[in-house]
């Protein structure tokens, strides 16, 4: 991706955006990446402590980034990790560019490394979490309607990194009063606590039908 990125980018600085949500190994992956991205000329901006895919996607174009780098499984099984690769709009890839990285990838043949720590006190990689958190919040709570603010809500982040930012733009945007569900509050890669050990929140369905809603299935 960093050889891709620098052969369209052409000469000058450049830099990529990385975060990592509470898959298992995910900080070692990011510190990884972050390694190779340094080591490959490219300022890193890192997102320190367990970040939304959305915020990282702010991060890219808050920065500026060529690229970014989310360190996340999104809905896959417990024992999965991967990464999702960012264009410098803050969207992922998309043709020509996801297949240009992969060509890139099918040939390399040796890839290079700074040592996180030494990236760290180079200045090639740049914690950033206060400055885009902040940020990225001032942006999402900006796009919320006025209107009534008394609704009771509870919010389930299914052991995964969303309270981060979903409770901190409800606190913000005037809504007070926020339950976060206890048994799925915890960040846990596992789960635990989600029905399958995966957590999709939008994907399962059951096969019976409300009696009063005919059309539409009920969630399960």
């Amino acid at each position: 991706m960093a050889d891709y990125v620098r052969e369209r980018a052409g000469a000058g600085p450049l830099a990529c955006a990385i975060a990592y949500d509470t898959r298992h190994q995910s900080r070692h992956f990011a510190e990884l990446s972050s390694e190779i991205m340094a080591a490959a000329g490219f300022t890193v901006y890192f997102l320190d402590g367990y970040r939304s895919t959305p915020e990282l996607s702010f991060a890219v174009r808050f920065k500026k980034c060529a690229c970014g780098i989310m360190v996340t499984a999104s809905h896959n099984p417990p024992s999965d990790n991967a990464v999702k690769a960012y264009w410098s709009t803050g969207g992922q890839l998309l043709p020509p560019h996801d297949q240009g990285v992969i060509d890139r990838v099918m040939s390399v043949n040796q890839i290079a490394r700074m040592p996180f720590a030494e990236g760290l006190a180079s200045g090639r990689i740049v914690y950033c979490q206060e400055e885009v958190g902040a940020a990225f919040l001032k942006a999402v709570v900006a796009q919320s309607r006025p209107g009534p603010r008394d609704l009771a809500i509870v919010y389930s982040p299914l052991h995964g990194v969303g309270a981060s930012a979903v409770l901190p733009a409800l606190a913000a945007a005037g809504f007070r009063d926020v339950e976060l569900y206890g048994p799925h509050a915890a960040p846990d890669p596992e789960f635990t606590n989600v029905p399958n050990h995966v957590s999709n929140p939008s994907g399962r369905w059951s096969s019976t039908r409300s009696s009063s809603s005919p059309s539409r299935p009920e969630r399960t």
